[in-house]
C-alpha cells in the first residue's frame, strides 16, 4: 500500500463522478466527500491487515439443524428436488433484522413469472429466534449452524443442502433485500442464455440519501466490469449460478467476514473458464449501512481483507486496474420505489 495508490483510486473515482452528467453540482460535491472518506475506510483497513498475519485457516461447516415448512406454515417433509433455489444466509442480531429478513421473504413471495421451487435460509447461529412468514409457493427451509461461522460457511452449507437436492440454477441475495418482482424470472433466464455465474444490478434501498446515492452512482454492490463486457466479478447479495457449469466450486470459508468471499469466488471461477455475465433486469435493492462512520467502517473491512485475496491470486490487482465500476444511477424500477417504504419502515 502506498500513497500513490490511494491518489490513483481518488482520482479514478471523482473522474467516474465528474462524468455523470444527471448529477447537480451539490450531488457530486456530497458523493466525491463520501467518496475520499470510502477510500480513506479502505486504504485504512488495508494498513491494518499489515498488523496481522495472513489468514489460513480453511473452516469447514459447522454443525447443521434443519426444519422445513410450507407455504401455510405447517411441518413437512422435502417434497420435489429443487429446480431453482434461492439461498439467503441470515445472522440477527436486532429486531430490525428480523424486519428486513421478512420484507425480503415477502417480496419473494411475490416473485412474478418464475418462483423458486425452495427459499432456504442459512442461520449462521443469530441470537435472536427468527420469527418469520412466508406466503409464497415454494417450501421455506431453514438450516441453522450450531456456531457463527461466517458467510461464505453458510453459503455453502445451503448450496450443498440444495445441490444434493438436484438443484441447476441457485440464486443469492442478502436478507436486508428487496427483490424486483422479475428478479427470478431474469436470473432463469440469463442462466438459460450463459449458464455460469450472474451477477444482477442493485440499488441502494433509501437512494435519496447521501450515502444511498453515492452507492448507486459507484455501483458498491454490482462487482466490476472488464473491457470484454464480461464481469471481473459480481456480489452475492444479487448473484444466480449454474451448479453445472461451477463443476463443484464453493466459497473460501477462510474468508470469515461479508468482504472479499464474493470476489475471490468469482476470480477462482473465471479462472477455470466459468463465464461472469451482467444481468442488468435482475433487480436488487440493498439496505447499506447508513451515514458516513458506516460507510468507511465497511470500506475499512473490505481493505482488511484485500491483502488476503492477493496471497491467493496475486494477478487480482492488474485485473482490478483495467476493469470499470457499473453504476445504478438512474432508473430505478417505480415498483421498487413504491414498496420500499412497506418494506423497510423507519
Amino acid at each position: 500500500m502506498t500513497a500513490s495508490e490511494c491518489l490513483a483510486a481518488l482520482k479514478a473515482g471523482l473522474v467516474h463522478i465528474g462524468r455523470q452528467q444527471s448529477l447537480t453540482f451539490v450531488q457530486k460535491l456530497w458523493v466525491a466527500l463520501l467518496k475520499c472518506i470510502a477510500i480513506l475506510g479502505y486504504y485504512s483497513g488495508k494498513a491494518r491487515s499489515l498488523r496481522r498475519p495472513l489468514i489460513a485457516l480453511e473452516r469447514g461447516t459447522s454443525s447443521v439443524s434443519q426444519w422445513n415448512r410450507d407455504a401455510s406454515g405447517g411441518e413437512t417433509v422435502v417434497a420435489a428436488p429443487p429446480l431453482l433455489a434461492v439461498i439467503i444466509p441470515v445472522y440477527a442480531h436486532t429486531l430490525q433484522d428480523v424486519l428486513l429478513l421478512n420484507g425480503a421473504l415477502q417480496q419473494l413471495a411475490q416473485q412474478q413469472g418464475c418462483q423458486p421451487t425452495h427459499i432456504v435460509l442459512v442461520d449462521d447461529a443469530s441470537p435472536l429466534a427468527l420469527d418469520i412468514t412466508y406466503a409464497g409457493s415454494g417450501q421455506l427451509i431453514m438450516l441453522r449452524l450450531g456456531a457463527n461461522s461466517g458467510p461464505a460457511v453458510a453459503r455453502n452449507t445451503g448450496l450443498a443442502w440444495v445441490t444434493a437436492r438436484g438443484a441447476g440454477v441457485v440464486c443469492f441475495m442478502d436478507a436486508d433485500c428487496i427483490p424486483g418482482p422479475g428478479w427470478l424470472s431474469a436470473m432463469a433466464a440469463a442462466q438459460a442464455s450463459a449458464p455460469g455465474i450472474v451477477c444482477g444490478r442493485t440499488f441502494a434501498c433509501r437512494p435519496n440519501t447521501a450515502v444511498g446515492l453515492y452507492h448507486d452512482v459507484c455501483g458498491t454492490l454490482n462487482g466490476r466490469q472488464l473491457a470484454d463486457g464480461s464481469l471481473l466479478y459480481g456480489c452475492t447479495c444479487n448473484m444466480s449460478l449454474s451448479t453445472v457449469a461451477l463443476k463443484g466450486l464453493v466459497f473460501d470459508a477462510s474468508f470469515p467476514n461479508a468482504a472479499f468471499e464474493d470476489v475471490e469466488f468469482c476470480v477462482r471461477a473465471r479462472k477455470n473458464n466459468v463465464p461472469l455475465t451482467y444481468c442488468a433486469g435482475a433487480v436488487i435493492q440493498h439496505a447499506f449501512a447508513p451515514g458516513a462512520v458506516g460507510l468507511y467502517n465497511q470500506f475499512f473491512r473490505y481493505g482488511m481483507f484485500e491483502r488476503h485475496m492477493c496471497a491467493k491470486h496475486p494477478e487480482y490487482l492488474s485485473w482490478l486496474s483495467v476493469s470499470a465500476e457499473i453504476s445504478s444511477f438512474g432508473g430505478l424500477p417505480a415498483v421498487l420505489a413504491a414498496v420500499d417504504g412497506e418494506v423497510r419502515p423507519g
